[in-house]
């Protein structure tokens, strides 16, 4: 599970496609951010405290945090960005593209402008969606080297 988490971390189109999944005001989504918080306090005082009932409460809290991974997973993916603004969905549709351009065979002039243009829309977005700030640096490594090399070409 956790390994699944870190991958829809720094996966920028997952951000873009299940906004969802890192907007705490759906229930799903704050049970998972609730148990991530209790399984890491459990975590902690199994291993400064002794005997069974850290132990028994950190396999209830690993239990819960499993089950909240996957209903918040689920109503992220059932969703979509049909509970945006219109525009927004649009936007974030429009970006899902763009990077595909900037992860893909594409020119470096072309991988710096789809990135360039995936910079606009996340201003233009706001606060309406929260983008996991690891996956935001994937899509910008991705695109640092077409960036430096479409920069030569214009000099």
């Amino acid at each position: 599970m956790l390994e699944e988490y870190g991958a829809v971390l720094v996966d920028f189109v997952a951000a873009l496609e299940r906004p969802a999944l890192f907007h705490s005001s759906f229930a799903a989504t704050a049970r998972f951010d609730r148990a991530r918080i209790d399984a890491d306090d459990a975590r902690i005082a199994l291993r400064v405290g002794g005997g069974d009932e850290p132990l028994e409460r950190y396999h209830q809290t690993v239990t819960e945090l499993e089950v909240s991974w996957r209903g918040a997973q689920d109503h992220a993916r059932r969703i979509g960005t049909s509970y945006l603004e219109r525009v927004v969905a649009q936007r974030l549709a429009t970006a899902v593209e763009l990077a595909g351009v900037v992860r893909g065979d594409a020119s470096d002039q072309e991988k710096a402008l789809a990135f360039e243009r995936i910079r606009t829309i996340r201003r233009l977005v706001g606060n309406a969606v929260r983008i996991p700030e690891q996956a935001g640096l994937t899509i910008e490594r991705l695109a640092r080297p077409a960036l430096a090399g479409a920069a030569s070409v214009v000099r």
